[in-house]
């Protein structure tokens, strides 16, 4: 299957495995939900925000991307 995604004006052709194409198919609402937290939640954007906006907070060890990282696994409730 092949979709076509108009986002912000441009264009995207997406190539969907066939597992991928039955989630489309009978869960949209889940990929979409996915989608816009991968974009809402990126690792990069995240540590910007934190370098930006943190008064006590500092990076050493672990990095803020990561935690938010951790913490979305437990509230979604994702089992490895």
């Amino acid at each position: 299957m092949i979709i076509l995604i108009k986002l912000r004006e441009r264009r995207f052709l997406m190539w969907l495995s066939p597992v991928f194409e039955r989630f489309v198919v009978h869960s949209p609402v889940t990929i979409i939900v996915r989608a816009m937290m991968e974009v809402i939640l990126a690792p990069e954007k995240l540590d910007k925000l934190f370098e930006k906006t943190a008064q006590t907070g500092y990076t050493r060890e672990l990095l803020f991307s990561t935690l938010v990282h951790m913490m979305s696994l437990v509230v979604c409730s994702v089992r490895f």
